[in-house]
């Protein structure tokens, strides 16, 4: 479980970061959908500051839905 998670979460995240480079609201909806990877990574290894972490970075991903809406 931990090795995919440790291969699914940077992989989903770099491709957000891709598409956020591209101005694709696509990069900051995969953003939302990364964040369930890395929260399970850290509760799954006990690194709960990277679960706070994540859900500052899910704020930031609504707030950037949410500004490219308009």
């Amino acid at each position: 479980m931990m090795l995919l998670l440790s291969f699914l979460a940077p992989g989903i995240t770099l491709i957000s970061t891709w598409l956020y480079g591209d101005k694709n609201i696509l990069g900051p909806l995969i953003g939302l959908i990364s964040i369930v990877p890395w929260i399970l990574l850290g509760a799954v290894s006990g690194a709960y500051g990277l679960i706070v972490v994540q859900v500052f970075f899910g704020v930031i991903h609504v707030r950037n839905i949410r500004a490219w809406s308009r």
